[in-house]
């Protein structure tokens, strides 16, 4: 969560209000990395990948761009740009 923090540049704290409230709707799940106790990866559940899925055909109206590796982690990154200034913005009118 502290790699998607930098990555995002944005505070830790907002992270993990953000997975807890993806977790709860049951999208994410946190894990443990084995060989760091202290370290929590997160990882998309089966409802969250239909979700990613739904939200992405809701962006491109159903039209499927094949993506190779790189392509998708850059579009990735986009994507959760995005979410995060859409997140920040809506925070800003509370």
């Amino acid at each position: 969560m502290r790699t998607l923090a930098d990555r995002w540049r944005c505070d830790a704290s907002w992270v993990t209000s953000l997975v807890d409230s993806l977790e709860e709707r049951n999208l994410v799940e946190r894990h443990v990395v084995p060989t760091d106790r202290r370290v929590k990866t997160i990882v998309l559940t089966d409802a969250g990948a239909k979700a990613r899925e739904a939200a992405v055909s809701r962006v491109y109206g159903g039209i499927h761009f094949p993506l190779d590796g790189s392509e998708g982690l850059r579009m990735g990154r986009r994507i959760g740009a995005l979410v995060v200034a859409r997140a920040r913005a809506d925070g800003a009118r509370r």
